[in-house]
């Protein structure tokens, strides 16, 4: 079943403020592109098969069915995570 994304402006600029550190001020171009790449693969399972995603533990995003994932290469901090 194919799911549409809906993807709040305020997480869209947060993407935009953290690619502009890495490009601007850490200077890894690479860097930024890795991170949207993972972003647009994590983006690309979501809507593919959503249901493979736990709910978000907080009960209001749970009540709206929201679900929580995470880059798949990348960890929060954006290093780059070790391949299994």
């Amino acid at each position: 079943m194919a799911y549409k994304l809906a993807i709040p402006e305020h997480t869209e600029h947060q993407i935009d403020q953290c690619i502009s550190y890495i490009v601007n001020t850490l200077r890894i171009p690479s860097a930024a592109g890795a991170v949207l790449d993972d972003i647009e693969h994590t983006y690309s399972k979501l809507e593919k098969m959503a249901e493979s995603f736990a709910f978000c533990d907080d009960p209001y995003l749970r009540s709206k069915r929201y679900r929580k994932l995470a880059l798949e290469n990348h960890d929060s901090s954006g290093r780059l995570l070790p391949m299994p």
